[in-house]
């Protein structure tokens, strides 16, 4: 089983268990079926919403031991937009529950059972509990709107970035909520009142350090741009000096913040330094931020670096190594060869294929073709207006199912491949890349 199936799995259940031991369906002091169906529906997808609220906040963390759990941070990034659907879901879902019976009432459709308990609470839990539905209401019209922006993609990633940093603030005002519309229930009184608290503690201390700006605060340290390099086709190549150490393997990346953006931005280090401090970076304009880096970055700036993250392990037993580049999509396999140019570690045959878009992409890096003879691994080069496939892969490694491949490029190139692959008796497991999506 995937980890993030376990993972959202393990979530739904909580969510149940929750539900379960709070009591709630033998409390209820009514005979009438749809009201007591309405009822338990708004208390268990209100669980479920919730923890996957929590779920989705916990995961913005960008803490080392999930980074080693889910086998790199493309799998949590994925799986805090899967959690982030669910929850908008179930939170559509707790609404409609809540709201239309209401309506119902309201034209005379339906007759209201009355009180459906016994706990009496005081004027001021009273107040609470309304300010509580009114923040949760507001959140829950906002978050439909941020996953609504997250899914469209052509909506720019400044405004979707803007709204997403919002979440915490839903998240803590639908936390109010939750802690004081439980006044009205027995939930304070059963195990799940407590089990409630101890889930909803992770999520609340993500949102704090996420409102103050701190994620990833432990893994950062300060490094000094040394050197500037401009290449075709829009690739600058910075070099990086930290006093600090980044003990990072092959293919692994950091999340830059440079003076002139105060937001940090993933890239792969295409270095592999015996000492770990010092660090090359290779960007291409590709967006908003990277075009802006030829004009703002200069030699001396401080540079906050933080990680490394990602877990592109090459260290796998195999018959052979493919390697696939798309474009920039070279980096990662850049600071494997400056790895494998200085140890006597190569485990088997390696074949790169690097595939590019336009043909002054080849240019970089300029030292190619001298690092794969270094280290002992065959290139190809497919310049733009060829295809890579399948067959040529094969063809190169003898038809023999016991081959690993590596890839970093485009996700629609990396989907193909894998297709292809498959139908050689390729499997999916023996298919590595991060799937980044940053939405």
């Amino acid at each position: 089983m995937k980890i993030t199936y376990f993972v959202s799995s393990l979530t739904l259940l909580t969510a149940s268990l929750i539900f379960v031991l709070s009591g709630e369906i033998f409390h209820a002091e009514t005979s009438k079926i749809f009201w007591l169906f309405r009822q338990n529906f708004l208390f268990f997808s209100g669980c479920v919403a919730w923890c996957f609220m929590t779920l989705a906040m916990c995961l913005i963390l960008r803490s080392p031991w999930l980074n080693r759990i889910l086998k790199g941070l493309d799998k949590s990034w994925g799986l805090h937009k899967q959690a982030g659907i669910i929850a908008t879901v179930f939170t559509l879902a707790h609404w409609l529950d809540e709201k239309i019976p209401h309506w119902l009432v309201q034209n005379g459709w339906l007759a209201h059972p009355g009180s459906l308990g016994s706990v009496q609470i005081s004027s001021w839990q009273s107040q609470l509990i309304y300010a509580g539905l009114l923040a949760a209401e507001w959140s829950t019209y906002l978050m439909i709107g941020l996953v609504l922006v997250s899914l469209v993609k052509k909506i720019p990633y400044n405004i979707f970035h803007f709204i997403h940093r919002l979440f915490p603030v839903f998240y803590l005002a639908t936390a109010f909520h939750i802690f004081t519309v439980l006044f009205k229930t027995f939930w304070w009184n059963s195990p799940a009142g407590i089990l409630l608290v101890i889930v909803s503690i992770p999520g609340i201390y993500a949102a704090v350090l996420s409102l103050f700006n701190m994620i990833g605060y432990k893994n950062k340290r300060v490094a000094i741009i040394t050197n500037i390099d401009y290449y075709p086709n829009d690739i600058i190549e910075i070099t990086l000096h930290t006093d600090t150490p980044l003990l990072h393997t092959p293919g692994q990346f950091s999340f830059l913040t440079f003076q002139h953006d105060a937001e940090a931005h993933p890239f792969t280090i295409a270095s592999y330094y015996q000492d770990k401090k010092h660090l090359r970076f290779a960007i291409k304009a590709l967006g908003d931020h990277t075009h802006s880096l030829k004009k703002e970055l200069k030699t001396g700036q401080d540079v906050i670096v933080e990680g490394p993250w990602g877990y592109l392990d090459f260290n796998i037993q195999s018959e052979r190594q493919v390697w696939v580049a798309g474009g920039i999509g070279i980096t990662p396999f850049i600071s494997q060869l400056e790895y494998l140019k200085n140890s006597d570690h190569q485990l088997c045959p390696i074949d790169l294929w690097y595939c590019v878009g336009q043909h002054d992409d080849l240019q970089y890096p300029v030292n190619l073709d001298l690092l794969c003879t270094a280290a002992g691994v065959t290139l190809h080069r497919i310049d733009a207006g060829k295809k890579l496939e399948a067959k040529h892969i094969m063809m190169e490694s003898d038809n023999s199912q016991n081959v690993h491949v590596w890839f970093c490029g485009p996700a629609g190139f990396a989907k193909s491949l894998l297709s292809g692959l498959q139908k050689y008796g390729i499997s999916e497991k023996a298919f590595h890349y991060d799937r980044f999506n940053m939405r």
